[in-house]
């Protein structure tokens, strides 16, 4: 196996355990969670939403990573998923929105600048990890070409 099959394998596998942990922390006190996205900026209705709807995202990001045989995809979406939360936060902490979001919603004990830098290495790992994925993707498509 080639080394970038291997990290690329240690990343998919990481990320599916990350989205595991996240899904099951907030949905292990659920009432909290709900809480939590009403001190947040978005409206009432999507505030009420967001609970139901992250957890299954997760579910879906994570199952994705460990059962398709393309991790292209579930690498992308993984990735998207990073870096949505990576500007929200981003805006949070370079005072974008007419209020303070509460940083209660994240997953450690994290003011909004230490979640940023979280975030941000999270991130460029995925990032990196997509760029892993789409080579590997390519490479195997040239094995089976021949």
């Amino acid at each position: 196996m080639k080394r970038s099959s291997v990290v690329e394998l240690i990343l998919v596998v990481a990320f599916i355990l990350f989205w595991i942990y996240v899904m099951y922390a907030k949905l292990n006190d659920f009432a909290e969670f709900k809480r939590e996205m009403v001190g947040q900026v978005f409206p009432k209705e999507l505030a009420a939403v967001l609970p139901y709807f992250l957890p299954v995202a997760w579910f879906l990001i994570a199952a994705t990573l460990a059962l398709h045989p393309d991790k292209f995809i579930a690498m992308l979406v993984n990735f998207i998923m990073l870096l949505s939360l990576s500007i929200y936060v981003g805006l949070a902490v370079f005072n974008v929105y007419t209020y303070k979001p509460c940083d209660c919603a994240g997953l450690f004990d994290f003011n909004w600048n230490n979640q940023l830098y979280f975030n941000l290495v999270v991130t460029a790992v995925a990032g990196a990890g997509l760029i892993i994925t789409l080579k590997n993707r390519e490479r195997r498509k040239e094995v089976w070409a021949r």
